[in-house]
């Protein structure tokens, strides 16, 4: 695919580690996934969710928990997550299992043991303490996004989550009209920014990749300015040549030999978000693999500016990974 000529400025990111000609590429140790959580609320995006959950269960062979939260009831004024609230008594549960049940139907889950759990509360604090009860390797929710504006607004609970999750999220949008709950997958889109973090991130690529039998392309953006929104100065189109030039020898290194021949590796120029949701689009991908910031309660805050813009703007679900305690920070 031929790059987009672009005018830009900057450093090329690297990675804070050298890498050989043929990197081995990051190491995924036995099952990538072995245990799923996917909250249910009964909604529509909820349901989207649940399809994209008991496929990667039916993938991975991994155990699916669903978690319903019982809303707690609070007194006028008073903050409903600051308030504890006892989970209903077995009969209602069972009601409500069986609701969770017939609700999975949809997603092909009749033959698929599911265990069902139940917490009563503020509903983002208890599908953290869930996912790290579990623990869980991956997080499945919708994003309660809609059409239009409105679609860059994610729901509450989605965005705590997302920002205090101690395993990878993927997000889910509503489906469109017509659309299959759970659509074949059939090729992944992976965003990287060269540095340390990213090694988590295209291995979590790889690993999905690889098990789903669907082609991958690896994606980095350089970040410039664009000839339609600013004057060209003297050189700096051959310099931001010589950038991505230089980004492409990188991403290249970055990238396992191992990995085969249905790994593409991309470099374009422009804003990181803009560009990666580009990309999904001319290609059809069915899912986005992109990283967030470290753990650290700073981070957590701003979450990542790249992957925030992703996951509201993806038009396919988006795989969120964080970086462990033991990486430095990036910026995707």
């Amino acid at each position: 695919m031929k790059t987009r000529r672009r005018i830009t400025a900057g450093p090329i990111p690297r990675l804070s580690k050298p890498t050989s000609e043929e990197a081995p590429g990051p190491a995924v140790e036995g099952s990538l996934v072995r245990r799923i959580l996917c909250p249910i609320d009964f909604s529509e995006f909820s349901l989207a969710a649940a399809g994209e959950a008991v496929a990667l269960a039916r993938l991975w062979k991994a155990q699916l928990t669903t978690l319903f939260v019982f809303p707690p009831a609070a007194a006028s004024g008073e903050d409903p997550s600051e308030r504890l609230a006892p989970i209903p008594d077995t009969s209602v549960r069972s009601v409500v299992a069986k609701d969770m049940q017939d609700f999975l139907l949809p997603a092909g889950a009749a033959d698929l043991p599911v265990r069902h759990s139940f917490k009563a509360g503020d509903p983002a604090r208890s599908i953290l303490d869930e996912a790290a009860a579990l623990p869980a390797d991956l997080l499945v929710m919708g994003t309660h996004g809609r059409s239009g504006l409105e679609r860059w607004v994610l729901g509450s609970v989605t965005d705590r989550v997302l920002r205090q999750a101690p395993c990878p999220v993927l997000t889910v949008s509503r489906p469109a009209a017509g659309t299959p709950v759970s659509a074949p997958l059939t090729g992944i889109l992976c965003a990287v920014d060269l540095t340390e973090t990213s090694e988590m991130t295209l291995g979590y690529a790889l690993a999905l990749a690889q098990k789903a039998d669907v082609p991958l392309t690896v994606v980095h953006v350089v970040e410039g300015i664009t000839e339609a929104s600013a004057p060209v100065p003297y050189g700096v189109s051959q310099h931001g040549l010589h950038r991505e030039t230089e980004a492409r020898d990188c991403l290249r290194r970055a990238v396992p030999s191992a990995a085969g021949s249905r790994v593409e590796e991309v470099v374009v120029t422009g804003r990181p978000y803009r560009e990666i949701l580009r990309l999904a689009v001319e290609r059809g991908t069915g899912l986005i693999v992109v990283g967030t910031h470290g753990p650290d309660p700073i981070d957590r805050m701003f979450f990542g500016s790249t992957a925030d813009h992703v996951v509201r703007g993806a038009p396919c679900p988006v795989l969120t990974v964080r970086p462990s305690t033991r990486q430095t920070r990036g910026d995707v």
